[in-house]
């Protein structure tokens, strides 16, 4: 004790001096953190719109599956399952042997929102030892920006949305040529990309034989496709959106929503606006699309001061996202939507239309749709009642437009049932169909009169038993298509597609199927089809994929010599 007396001055002393410098850390690793913020706020080319704000505030960590390049046969389903955010920041971040990273994920499954999280976890440290920049692909100079990066192999990329880029759209092989010879010298590459931006597995980013990443070593890059939520994980957002004691009926009524369409309702961005499919209890939703109509509907009504001005909002949102169609670009600029509003004679000015419509605006001043999946549903709606539009988006063959597509088929499926709500052995006449999506429809024993099916997309369909009778099937994809026991009586098949079609004991009664394309197996088991139907010639795909044209004079006289 006197010795702690006799101390004390030599104590106060030391400890003024240790709280002396404690505060002068506090002032260092303060100002250390401002700098940081501030630095992190100019990498950030990511214009936080409030949909990206509400996915933010709500968000549940990111499941994925990766596959490197041993697993990269392998189904989807058996990859192995990451927590997404701790596997980037303590293993690919540090493996020297991964360059690129492509993370894949369906339309609003949350790959902005997680390559956001990412970038903040990355700031988060203060004595960070890499860069992180992230830049969308939608702005129009975002290859000028990554040019323009310093320090290049001390710096992890993060671009958010390949599939939005509008050269991608255009001309796809040669864009990422551009992306890799601007991003090779990075020490990591993230790319997000829409899983359905390609045709299939095979076409996706980077392994042997074709377009490689970084040095050029197929080991360099990796893929992680986003795992959809759970009921865990729904669950999770519900507790966190809402208070279970003092909003417990918007909790029950979400979850009745939930309980109707699963499969919508794994989707983050869906479940972001819950809000607005949980306004009318009773309303059942029995396809995709009728959810994002109920989505654009709210908003509509939500921006507008009237039902008139609502109607003009809506128009305004139409025409845009055919615009943007035609002229293949995923964004538009502030003089283009004042030419649409002109043009379209529509009644309020660019102010609006910029602040109330479904547009939001990017960190180059240019505005795209708040999300893609919303722009692809407007272009199926518009598709369904423009048949000058539906032709070109077919002839176009939906590259790049895969939810639209989908979306299209969904309400191709809906208009067909109000000519019969219960479409199996129902009579359905004089309908006009023209260029619609019924691919993988199942169907049993219809009865189609006086209709036009020109186009028209019947890929797998499933038609056994059916009956067409004086209806069109001009140009139709009629693929694999399970026609048995169907009778075609005075029907037009010219130029259609039958490749690979279940003809067995159809019967083919005036039926002109001139310039229809055929596999070349497939003829001589459908001989007695084929013969009673009217042609001058036929389309033969042979096993190696050549085509031929074979008259039918020659056909008949080429199977009367054989043994």
């Amino acid at each position: 004790m006197d010795w702690f007396i006799e101390n004390l001055p030599s104590i106060n002393s030391f400890a003024g001096v240790a709280s002396t410098v404690m505060a002068f850390l506090g002032l260092i690793m303060t100002y250390l953190q401002f700098k940081k913020e501030h630095k992190k706020e100019k990498n950030l080319y990511l214009h936080k719109d409030e949909q990206t704000k509400l996915s933010m505030k709500y968000y549940i960590p990111t499941r994925g599956r990766v596959a490197d390049y041993f697993s990269r046969n392998k189904s989807r389903d058996l990859l192995p399952e990451v927590k997404m955010i701790p596997y980037f920041s303590k293993e690919i971040f540090r493996d020297p042997t991964i360059q690129y990273i492509i993370v894949l994920g369906d339309s609003g499954m949350g790959k902005t929102t997680f390559v956001l999280k990412l970038f903040n976890k990355c700031y988060k440290k203060i004595f960070g030892k890499y860069e992180v920049f992230l830049i969308p692909f939608y702005l129009t100079n975002a290859l000028e920006i990554i040019k323009d990066i310093k320090n290049k192999s001390e710096t992890i990329l993060l671009l958010d949305g390949l599939d939005e880029d509008p050269h991608v759209m255009k001309d796809y092989t040669r864009q990422l040529k551009k992306i890799f010879s601007e991003t090779e010298q990075f020490y990591k590459v993230v790319i997000t990309c829409r899983t359905q931006f390609f045709p299939d597995i095979d076409s996706e980013l980077g392994y042997p034989g074709k377009i490689l990443a970084g040095k050029g070593t197929g080991r360099g890059l990796i893929k992680c496709y986003i795992s959809p939520f759970n009921e865990q994980e729904i669950d999770r957002y519900l507790r966190k959106k809402y208070n279970s004691v003092l909003e417990s009926d918007k909790v029950r009524r979400a979850k009745s929503v939930i309980v109707k369409c699963p499969d919508l309702m794994v989707r983050p961005m869906l479940l972001a606006f819950i809000d607005n499919l949980i306004i009318d209890s009773a309303k059942e939703f029995q396809y995709v699309f009728e959810v994002y109509e109920e989505l654009v509907m709210n908003w509509i009504v939500r921006e507008s001061a009237d039902e008139r001005y609502g109607f003009q909002l809506f128009k305004f949102s139409l025409q845009t996202a055919k615009y943007m169609f035609l002229h293949e670009t995923a964004y538009i600029t502030e003089k283009e939507i004042e030419k649409i509003c002109a043009h379209k004679k529509l009644k309020f000015d660019k102010v609006q239309a910029k602040s109330k419509s479904l547009l939001s605006r990017g960190t180059d001043g240019n505005y795209k749709f708040a999300h893609r999946s919303i722009y692809e549903y407007l272009l199926a709606r518009i598709a369904l009642r423009d048949m000058e539009f539906c032709r070109e988006l077919v002839s176009r063959g939906f590259s790049g437009y895969d939810l639209t597509k989908s979306f299209l088929r969904e309400m191709s499926l809906k208009y067909l049932k109000k000519f019969s709500p219960k479409l199996d052995h129902s009579l359905i006449q004089a309908g006009d169909f023209r260029y619609l999506q019924f691919s993988d429809v199942g169907i049993l024993a219809p009865h189609f009169a006086d209709c036009d099916f020109e186009r028209c997309n019947f890929f797998r369909a499933d038609l056994r038993s059916g009956h067409f009778e004086k209806t069109n099937l001009d140009y139709a994809d009629l693929r694999e298509a399970n026609l048995k026991l169907v009778r075609f009586r005075n029907v037009n098949m010219r130029e259609a597609d039958l490749r690979g079609a279940d003809l067995r004991e159809a019967e083919l009664v005036n039926v002109d199927i001139d310039g229809s394309l055929w596999l070349e197996e497939d003829i001589q088991r459908l001989e007695k089809q084929i013969k009673t139907a009217r042609f001058e010639y036929l389309i033969l795909e042979g096993k190696n994929k050549a085509k031929k044209v074979v008259y039918r004079g020659e056909l008949y006289r080429r199977k009367r010599e054989q043994p």
